[in-house]
């Protein structure tokens, strides 16, 4: 029998995730909203779905890195 038939099938549900990313845009020609669409574009192709947004605009990080 061949390998693939022995493998689990893939449940056909999605799950769902909440994410936070923190956008470092210093030096960049692109705006927030554009770095945001690209994310997007990249869940989509791996069949993904964005459901919502929330830009909470930018804040100042203490400390160095």
């Amino acid at each position: 029998e061949p390998a693939q038939s022995q493998r689990p099938k893939m449940n056909a549900t999605k799950r769902n995730y909440r994410a936070t990313f923190i956008l470092d845009n210093r030096g960049k020609e692109e705006t927030v909203d554009q770095i945001i669409d690209g994310v997007k574009k990249v869940i989509a192709d791996v069949q993904g779905d964005v459901t919502g947004v929330e830009n909470i605009g930018k804040k100042d990080f203490i400390g160095s890195v």
